[in-house]
């Protein structure tokens, strides 16, 4: 069979078609992306979102205060601890007799003429306050020794609290009198 320009359809009719549904594919195409953009879902959507940026940025702060609050509990408890500590008996000796010496030499100058107060440090006192912080301490220990032996639970926790914290203040009895001679 020859070949012949004729088509099997008419091309003026394929045309008009063509850009009619062109034209109708185009507009619902836009009306469709109107009709998705204007549902009325995505304000809650934006909501949920807003939500759920706020709640991670939530979690992230409570996982860095979890943190930053085992942290300062563990320094917390060797600040406890370091409290509770005896005094060096060794830099209190010195203290001593620094401060016997200070007091003679005072002394002199007084004798001499000059109007200077002496140090009237009270060294019984010192190691009263030093032998009764020696015992708080060895019994706070112990405490924290049964603590960490998990041998009675959360009342030898409060009993290592409770003793360390009279050492502590036995501690700062001692320094606070050391200080103001």
């Amino acid at each position: 069979m020859p070949a012949t320009e004729a088509t099997w359809r008419d091309s003026q009719s394929l045309h008009r078609v063509f850009a009619v549904t062109g034209v109708v594919l185009t507009i619902s195409t836009l009306w469709m992306f109107w009709k998705d953009h204007a549902r009325s879902w995505k304000t809650y959507q934006v909501t949920v979102n807003n939500i759920d940026l706020k709640m991670n940025k939530l979690r992230q702060q409570q996982f860095e205060t979890g943190d930053a609050v085992l942290e300062h509990e563990q320094r917390a408890a060797e600040l406890a601890a370091a409290k509770a500590l005896p005094v060096d008996p060794v830099a209190l000796a010195e203290f001593k007799t620094q401060a016997i010496r200070l007091d003679k030499e005072l002394n002199k100058w007084r004798n001499s003429g000059h109007s200077y107060s002496t140090v009237n440090a009270d060294l019984a006192y010192i190691d009263r306050t030093a032998k009764r912080l020696e015992d708080l301490a060895a019994k706070a220990q112990q405490a924290r020794a049964d603590v960490a032996q998990g041998e009675k639970g959360v009342e030898a926790l409060r009993a290592a609290a409770d003793a360390e914290a009279r050492s502590a203040e036995v501690r700062d009895e001692l320094v606070a009198y050391l200080k103001a001679l």
